[in-house]
């Protein structure tokens, strides 16, 4: 896989320090702005979203056999929206096969889609509307009330760009809700090198809560909620990532641990902001 240097994602500087290096790729810190990221980065790095992406060990050992347990962490977050009084029209950002859409569905929302990998693509399609490309492809002629980026906002090689094309599909009001691994949590502080979400041929961006802050309030965007996020998850899973790289993960992950789901909050950020 080929690579190319870029600028800072969020405030467009050339001046970074080395962070981390993780599988032979180079993890910086911006010297202005403390955004940390990839770089120099895949040149193409839409190109792993693809229907083995999600049987991978690389990056889910069998995302199939965990669904439910990414359920729980769903109807978590969609509570949340609740309370803050947002229902309507909801457009899930990287929306896989549809399971957050189809919870989304169940919590009062009229959900939409957007999803690289055409199979998965196909499969969300089955509980509302989504488009199979790029998300600053999409176009609409209604607006939304909620853009969603659960797990996806990280994965972006231009966030602000994201944000700003959510910015312009919402109705006035509208909000997005961001879910992102924490680079500053306790978890990946601790865990350094061996933190779980370093990832670098998909994870582009790694944010804390001043960096997502920045990019949120920089287009236009006010906080209403900033929490940590917990995710659903499998044991099998958890014991899969935890011995990434040795061959156990897929096995670990479609066998009978799978049945013991539950919610797990490692600091990763939530946040929700209203225009």
């Amino acid at each position: 896989m080929s690579a190319i240097r870029v600028a800072c994602p969020l405030c467009g500087a050339d001046d970074d320090r080395p962070r981390f290096e993780k599988a032979g790729w180079s993890i910086v810190e911006c010297r202005r702005c403390g955004l940390v990221y990839v770089n120099p980065r895949p040149d193409r790095p839409d190109r792993i979203y693809t229907g083995a992406y999600f049987e991978d060990e690389r990056y889910y050992a069998s995302y199939q056999a965990s669904r439910h347990a990414y359920r729980i962490g769903f109807r978590t977050k969609l509570r949340t929206l609740g309370r803050l009084g947002l229902t309507g029209r909801l457009l899930d950002v990287g929306c896989a096969f549809g399971d957050f859409m189809d919870e989304a569905r169940a919590h009062g929302f009229d959900p939409s889609g957007v999803e690289l990998c055409a199979s998965a693509a196909a499969e969300a399609a089955r509980v509302g509307p989504v488009h199979a490309g790029p998300f600053l492809e999409f176009r609409s002629d209604r607006p939304f009330d909620v853009v969603t980026f659960v797990d996806t906002l990280e994965h972006l090689p231009d966030p602000v760009a994201a944000v700003r094309h959510a910015a312009s599909l919402l109705a006035p009001g509208g909000a997005v809700a961001v879910v992102v691994p924490n680079v500053g949590s306790r978890c990946a502080r601790w865990m350094g090198t061996r933190w779980h979400l370093l990832l670098p041929e998909e994870h582009l961006v790694y944010f804390d809560r001043r960096t997502i802050r920045r990019l949120l309030e920089g287009e236009g965007f006010s906080i209403v909620h900033e929490g940590t996020a917990g995710y659903g998850r499998t044991l099998g899973e958890i014991l899969s990532v935890l011995l990434r790289g040795t061959g156990w993960g897929p096995r670990l992950v479609r066998g009978p641990l799978r049945r013991i789901a539950f919610e797990v909050d490692l600091g990763d950020l939530f946040v929700v902001a209203r225009r």
